[in-house]
């Protein structure tokens, strides 16, 4: 059997000391640097996704229904860099983390979500494994290896997209479970994930949230990288307005 994996406070340490900004927004703050500043090379990333009530940041945030990270123009996510986990819903269910093997897990974090109870938000553990053209998203309750839900994000290019799956499934948007923050830590793997072949002094991410009250959001989060020879400031290395 092989060992279960441990989140520890080195991951959160690492997301809230990380070089890049948050992006801010009445709705949602991102910062999702790379764990490598040097165009071209293989690297790891961090992210802290926050979501907000937009009138009063200590309540409930909306339901989110619809997110696409967008990582910086040129970077390369390729899930056929690392072996593929293909486990369905059903066996993630039953077997937790067991449902992959170990070699596909991209990496690990953790969740909070409100689920109308008064200790909320409830902190749940979280591994990533990279599936078929997916980055796959398992929440366990913390400190077990029990299911808690699943979300398959899509991989197009460098950009993460994924329609939340809605819980419970019926019933008005405020009576459903709703994420507050998201950490990821991602370790370097390869070419899994390649920063931009040049840099402007400044790579800039995108994240596009739309949300079960009818609001939406758009944020940026930028990270300073190593400007290339001859990159004129202010150019490419962005992602369109």
């Amino acid at each position: 059997m092989r060992a279960k994996v441990q989140v520890t406070a080195a991951v959160l340490a690492f997301a809230l000391a990380a070089t890049a900004a948050f992006a801010q927004g009445e709705r949602a703050e991102l910062s999702i640097p790379f764990k490598a500043t040097t165009p071209g090379t293989e690297t790891g990333l961090t992210m802290d996704l926050r979501y907000f009530h937009p009138e009063d940041r200590e309540k409930k945030p909306p339901v989110i229904q619809e997110l696409a990270v967008h990582l910086p123009r040129g970077a390369r996510l390729d899930p056929s860099a690392v072996p593929v986990c293909d486990a369905t819903n059903e066996e993630f269910q039953a077997r937790g983390r067991d449902a992959c093997p170990p070699e596909t897990q991209v990496g690990d974090g953790k969740l909070w979500v409100y689920l109308g109870a008064p200790d909320d938000p409830q902190a749940t553990d979280l591994a990533l494994f990279n599936g078929p053209g997916q980055l796959i998203e398992l929440l366990l309750f913390e400190g077990t290896n029990n299911t808690a839900a699943l979300e398959r994000l899509m991989i197009e290019d460098a950009v993460l997209r994924a329609k939340p799956a809605q819980v419970p499934p019926v019933g008005p948007p405020e009576q459903r479970a709703a994420a507050s923050r998201i950490v990821w830590d991602i370790p370097a793997r390869g070419r899994y994930l390649v920063t931009p072949p040049t840099c402007d002094g400044t790579w800039t991410s995108v994240g596009e949230f739309a949300f079960g009250d009818g609001g939406s959001t758009r944020v940026e989060s930028k990270q300073a990288c190593e400007r290339s020879r001859g990159a004129a400031p202010g150019g490419g290395g962005e992602r369109p307005g």
